[in-house]
C-alpha cells in the first residue's frame, strides 16, 4: 500500500545497513524507493542487488522496469530479457518488455511479448489494453477490437474500457456498437467527459441531434473550457 511506503523505506534502509551483502534486501529497498517515486535511487539499489547476485530475476525485472520509466529503453529491454531467460514463465516481465519495446519503436516485437504475457496470464487486462492500442496503430482493426473486448470482459465496471472499445468500433464503422459502448462508459462514470463527448459526437454522426446536443451540454457543464465540448 502506498501509505505504508515511508514505513517500509525506513525498515528496508535499516535492513540494507544491517545486511549490505543481501541481494534481496537491496532489491526490496529499491522496490520501495521506486514506489515512493525515487526511481533513480531505486535503479542504484537494483544494480547493487545484481552486483551481489547477477542471476536474480526479480532484481533484473525491477531494474528493467525502472530503467523504462527513466526512458533508458535499450538497457531496460536487455535486463527484462535477462530476467525472462532465467524465468521464462514471468508474465509481468513479458508485459514490461512489451511496453519497453513499444516505447522503443519495435512494435512487432512488442506485440509478440505482450501476446506471451497474456498466454501466461489470461487475466492481465493491462496487457490486452496495450495490445489493442498497438494493433490499432498497426492497422489490425479486428485484432484491436478483439483485445478491447477482452479488456471489457475483464474490467466490465471500467468506463475507460467501454470508451476505448467504443472508439475502436466507431473507427471500424460500427456506429451503433460505438454508441452502445459510450453509453455504458457514461453510465459507469457520469462525469467522464471524454466518454460524454464521444457519445455526443457519435449521436451527431447518427443524426440524433437532440440527444447529441444534450450530451454536449453535459460535457460543457463538466468541462466548460473544453474546446471539443463547444464543437
Amino acid at each position: 500500500k502506498k501509505g505504508d511506503v515511508p514505513h517500509a523505506l525506513i525498515s528496508l534502509r535499516q535492513a540494507v545497513r544491517q545486511e549490505p551483502g543481501s541481494a534481496r534486501a537491496h532489491n526490496y529497498y529499491g522496490f520501495a524507493l521506486g514506489q515512493s517515486g525515487a526511481v533513480a535511487q531505486a535503479v542504484v539499489e537494483f544494480q547493487k542487488a545484481l552486483d551481489i547476485d547477477p542471476q536474480y530475476p526479480d532484481a533484473l525485472y525491477n531494474l528493467g522496469a525502472a530503467l523504462a520509466i527513466e526512458e533508458q529503453y535499450t538497457d531496460a529491454i536487455q535486463n527484462l530479457k535477462a530476467a525472462l531467460a532465467l524465468r521464462p514463465n514471468f508474465p509481468e516481465a513479458q508485459f514490461e518488455l512489451g511496453n519497453a519495446l513499444a516505447a522503443h519503436g519495435k512494435i512487432d516485437d512488442a506485440i509478440e511479448a505482450l501476446e506471451k504475457a497474456v498466454r501466461l496470464r489470461p487475466d492481465m487486462y493491462a496487457a490486452y489494453a496495450q495490445l489493442a492500442m498497438l494493433n490499432s496503430r498497426m492497422g489490425n482493426t479486428q485484432g484491436a477490437l478483439d483485445d478491447f473486448r477482452r479488456v471489457v470482459a475483464l474490467q466490465p465496471a471500467s468506463a475507460e474500457a467501454h470508451n476505448n472499445l467504443g472508439v475502436a468500433l466507431d473507427q471500424a464503422g460500427d456506429l451503433d456498437g460505438a454508441i452502445a459502448e459510450f453509453q455504458k462508459a457514461v453510465a459507469r462514470n457520469p462525469k467522464f467527459v471524454e466518454g460524454i463527448l464521444n457519445l455526443a459526437q457519435a449521436l451527431r454522426d447518427k443524426g440524433a441531434l437532440p440527444a447529441a446536443i444534450e450530451n454536449y451540454r453535459k460535457a460543457i457543464a463538466l468541462a466548460p473550457d473544453s474546446a471539443d465540448a463547444h464543437a
